[in-house]
């Protein structure tokens, strides 16, 4: 869900999808075509290594991966035509599957998802209502985000081949059940939870004693005072989860914990009309995100315990973040006029939006510069690239901002910067990134007439985090 999720290396136009892995065969002159992959694989291998990726390595070993599974489906063939060892096919897919069974735990380990600690709690979450043999543990959970929520719900072998293209198919419930499920999680009340009652984090988690889904940060950077805590919650085995949720917050697992605080769930699914290819629809299983405003007095690591109603009962996922001091804080903040920058418009393409825009349809937020505007009438900038996200995070985000543009159109001036320069990851960020010091995206800015940044949001973000930030410009 570094260990958050960074914008080094996207995966283009990655989405949920269905953790399948197909049963039939591929045609011969596929598995010929995939075994190019180990190729693509050591190549991948070394630029992770370069750019210290683990995006990039993790999909270096799925790149492997799939061409040892052709390379095996190849032998197979090639021997049961030849000689008639039809035996031998299953016996290499055997091998090739051990192989991917080993790699599975590794990649994840490498990249802070196993997150129970196997000596203190089994790996399988206790279902709600029942009785834990043993202490809640406080395992140390890296920051994580979206991109990291959809390698838990997806599995290592989905997607060798074929292309990301097109529409997903629903991961789990119908619409109408994912909306009834939306719609108690948008409703979380400070009553709703146990009171900490002067108790440590860790005797709050124990009070409940249920440890079921995981945490998946969608925001990165804190710093004192009060922050938007942005977050997925996930069941290992149904896959996102939905009901009433807080937070409780402390130093320390055995200081005192603060809270409940409400987390009620914020929609990313747009009306169809302003629906790109790749966002979020009804039936996706990732339709909402988390949201609560945490204050923090200091710098330093953090630990957060999430708490969710499921299936009549609650559950606890822990987590820590780190709190960064205000003057490590790069990033135009809240306050504070942004650097001078100058960003695409289709103008400055020649006409050619899909040079500045990844989005399927393009949006139409590209027709004025940044530079133009700035101080003379409130503007949202929007820095996202929704074909070369790494999760479907930036197709709802930019959706969002397109619906609500519809209505706040004549008071605000809207802008969408795209991320890499020529929408190529190799040829770097493009000059407004890297003046305001990005290292996530997506992130909204949000700023009044006088050019002052009244909001800033990062990772996802759903309508009323959105709207929000836009009536604070006004």
């Amino acid at each position: 869900m570094a260990p958050r999720r960074r914008i080094t290396s996207p995966r283009r136009g990655g989405g949920l999808r269905p953790a399948a892995l197909a049963l039939s065969s591929p045609p011969p002159h596929g598995s010929v075509a995939r075994l190019g992959l180990r190729y693509l694989g050591v190549a991948k291998q070394r630029i992770a290594d370069q750019i210290g990726s683990p995006a990039t390595k993790g999909k270096e070993r799925l790149n492997m991966l799939c061409a040892y599974l052709a390379g095996a489906l190849l032998i197979g063939l090639l021997a049961n035509a030849a000689f008639g060892a039809w035996w031998l096919d299953p016996i290499v897919g055997l091998m090739v599957a051990a192989v991917a069974v080993r790699e599975r735990p590794r990649g994840l380990a490498r990249r802070g998802l196993l997150v129970h600690n196997r000596r203190r709690w089994s790996h399988r979450a206790k279902s709600p209502g029942r009785t834990p043999a043993a202490p809640t543990p406080w395992t140390r959970l890296p920051t994580v985000s979206r991109r990291h929520l959809v390698a838990v719900a997806v599995g290592l072998l989905a997607g060798c081949g074929g292309s990301d293209a097109g529409p997903r198919a629903p991961l789990a419930e119908s619409s109408a059940s994912l909306r009834a499920q939306l719609k108690g999680a948008t409703q979380s009340k400070v009553s709703d939870f146990p009171a900490t009652a002067g108790r440590s984090l860790q005797a709050v988690a124990d009070a409940i004693g249920v440890v079921g889904p995981q945490v998946g940060l969608a925001s990165s950077v804190f710093t004192p005072g009060e922050n938007r805590l942005a977050f997925g919650v996930i069941d290992e085995k149904t896959g996102f989860v939905y009901g009433k949720t807080a937070v409780y917050v402390a130093d320390s697992p055995r200081s005192k914990a603060h809270g409940p605080i409400p987390a009620p769930a914020d929609l990313l699914v747009t009306d169809p009309p302003y629906r790109s290819r790749t966002a979020a629809g009804e039936n996706d299983a990732f339709a909402a995100v988390y949201e609560a405003r945490v204050p923090f007095d200091r710098p330093g690591k953090k630990s957060i315990l999430v708490v969710t109603h499921i299936n009549e009962g609650l559950a606890v996922a822990p987590t820590t973040i780190n709190v960064i001091a205000t003057r490590r804080d790069a990033i135009p903040r809240p306050g504070e006029r942004p650097p001078p920058i100058k960003t695409d418009t289709v103008a400055s393409a020649s006409g050619n939006i899909t040079a500045i825009d990844t989005r399927l349809p393009p949006d139409d937020m590209h027709d004025v510069d940044f530079a133009d505007v700035i101080g003379k009438k409130p503007v949202a900038l929007l820095v996202a690239t929704p074909a070369l996200c790494q999760s479907r995070v930036c197709g709802p985000v930019v959706d969002i901002a397109l619906q609500l543009k519809s209505s706040y159109r004549d008071r605000i001036e809207f802008i969408h910067q795209e991320v890499f320069n020529g929408n190529d990851p190799n040829k770097g960020l493009r000059e407004p990134l890297r003046t305001f010091n990005l290292r996530t995206e997506p992130w909204l800015f949000v700023f009044d007439k006088r050019g002052r940044l009244t909001t800033r949001l990062e990772g996802s973000f759903g309508f009323n985090a959105v709207e929000r930030a836009l009536k604070s410009a006004l």
